[in-house]
């Protein structure tokens, strides 16, 4: 699977990942949605194959069908050929006219987009933001900034109506910068409750965040909790090398397989994760697993703000016995004499 990285800092998601982010949402036919960064249409299609997929008896339910194809979807793109595309995209699942505007999403003119959406699902831009004069002013309240990471998740969070939710895709420094600007966003969504979730990927999922980690950032606008939930994913379907090649067959990888043995799910932890965030959002006691653990709000503040990220890692993991390197090779050395002693008896016998 290849990484793609589109202009202006843009990220392309993977389609795998576009569907956890769905996921992890939920959009249903009562939802308005948005994404705000829309470079690449995948996330936007992925929702409108999760709802076509739940709603099967849509098509013979007239004002229903009209507001999927009319009244759910809206974007902002970056630039007029993002605009045409995610168009096109997405009337291949029926959406016949999609609201995706060509325009900045921090610019002060879009202004009226907050609080307008029940949905947001987006992979903020990274880099800095080329006109900072447009950003819109109650982002530039909370951090004083240009980089459009730290900018775009302000924003995410202001689009929600209460009661909202939202998957964003950010890189890792988003969490673990330590410049004033990184720590008020973080201030900003911790004190207001809205982020509610973390999910840490491989390395080599996104390749469009200067080679760093990239998170999902799940955010809610209705009551906060006193813990963050988090997991760190090991294994998303693919190998974590440059080539990204499928470990498990087609029917078995993304969020939502319809059958996963114990051997692939050690494989696609993607499954597990939505199951698990599912199970937390409800407060049910399945939530609990040995690879998902969670950040006490309250200990965040505490620490100035900071995550341990590093904590994700090494959760569920369990040490084994590890052998000293001279006994090791004390064993090589010792297989290697009875190798070629076993060949001087066949030589022996063959004379």
């Amino acid at each position: 699977m290849a990484r793609r990285v589109t202009s202006r800092g843009q990220v392309a998601v993977p389609r795998h990942i576009a569907e956890l982010m769905v996921a992890l949402v939920e959009p249903s036919l009562t939802d308005i949605l948005c994404d705000p960064f829309c470079a690449d249409p995948e996330l936007l299609c992925a929702a409108a194959r999760l709802v076509k997929a739940n709603a099967p008896d849509m098509p013979a339910k007239a004002e229903l069908a009209t507001y999927f194809a009319h009244h759910m979807f809206h974007a902002l793109a970056p630039d007029a050929e993002s605009t045409e595309r995610s168009i096109k995209a997405l009337r291949q699942y029926g959406v016949g006219m999609p609201d995706i505007r060509t325009s900045n999403a921090l610019d002060v003119a879009n202004s009226d987009e907050r609080t307008a959406y029940t949905v947001v699902l987006s992979a903020v831009p990274d880099g800095s933001c080329e006109n900072p004069k447009s950003i819109a002013m109650d982002l530039r309240r909370i951090a004083t900034t240009k980089r459009q990471p730290l900018l775009g998740l302000l924003l995410a969070s202001a689009m929600l109506k209460p009661g909202a939710r939202a998957a964003v895709l950010v890189p890792e420094s988003v969490l673990t910068g330590d410049t004033k600007a990184h720590v008020a966003v973080r201030r900003h969504l911790v004190d207001d409750g809205k982020l509610q979730g973390l999910i840490r990927l491989p390395d080599a999922v996104i390749g469009g965040y200067a080679r760093q980690a990239s998170l999902i950032l799940l955010l809610r606008a209705d009551e906060a909790r006193d813990e963050i939930w988090a997991y760190g994913v090991m294994a998303d379907g693919y190998s974590q090398d440059r080539r990204r090649r499928p470990l498990i067959g087609d029917g078995l990888l993304g969020p939502s397989p319809a059958v996963l043995d114990a051997d692939s799910a050690s494989l696609n932890e993607l499954p597990e994760v939505v199951r698990l965030w599912k199970a937390w959002v409800h407060r049910e006691p399945s939530s609990a697993s040995p690879r998902a653990r969670t950040f006490a709000r309250g200990a965040i503040v505490a620490s100035g703000y900071r995550f341990a990220l590093d904590q994700l890692s090494h959760a569920g993991y369990e040490p084994t016995e590890q052998r000293a390197p001279h006994e090791v090779l004390a064993e090589l050395t010792q297989l290697e004499a009875e190798i070629f002693q076993g060949l001087r008896d066949i030589v022996a016998r063959l004379k």
